[in-house]
């Protein structure tokens, strides 16, 4: 699979040899994930010369999801692709890899927290799955977090399981 890129004239050119999951807003770093038979893996990528960030060469995680400046980048875990809607565990600075906001999950209870989209470029919307198992009703959330602050809130109403969809199966049901 190849990135090309369609110019506003028609003319198309390759931009890099491998899928793109991601871009930032200002065109300088791209999330590109690389599939083998162990698994997959993404790095951030200098757009211009296609060269891994040190910070993102190193482990394996997934990567997706650019604030509005291009400053911050969600990370989770490599079998979660968070640049299509993964569970996401971090804000990174996007240039340095520093975390800025590690996002935690309470114990006891299955918690997922799903990447989302970014309000502004210092707030991110994520949607949070929660349970006592996988059998057990869920709850829904959408929470507000603030990357500047670490604060996070919930932006609407919590949604309860309801009954009336159950159909014996997973409890994952909204009203």
């Amino acid at each position: 699979m190849r990135t090309l890129l369609v110019a506003a004239d028609g003319s198309i050119s390759e931009l890099a040899p491998e899928q793109t999951d991601a871009l930032s807003p200002d065109g300088e770093l791209a999330v590109r994930t690389q599939y083998t038979s162990d698994g997959s893996c993404a790095s951030v990528r200098r757009v211009d010369d296609g060269e891994a960030l040190a910070w993102s060469a190193t482990g394996c995680r997934s990567y997706g999801g650019f604030d509005p400046q291009s400053r911050y980048v969600l990370a989770g875990p490599s079998e979660e692709q968070v640049a299509d809607n993964g569970q996401v565990e971090s804000v990174l600075d996007a240039a340095t890899g520093t975390p800025v906001v590690e996002v935690a999950r309470p114990e006891g209870r299955q918690s997922f927290i799903w990447s989302g989209v970014w309000e502004t470029p210092r707030t991110l919307l994520v949607s949070v799955r929660q349970s006592a198992s996988t059998n057990a009703p869920a709850r829904y959330g959408l929470v507000r977090i603030d990357v500047t602050t670490g604060r996070a809130d919930l932006a609407a109403p919590i949604a309860e399981y309801d009954a009336t969809f159950d159909t014996g199966r997973e409890r994952f049901f909204v009203r």
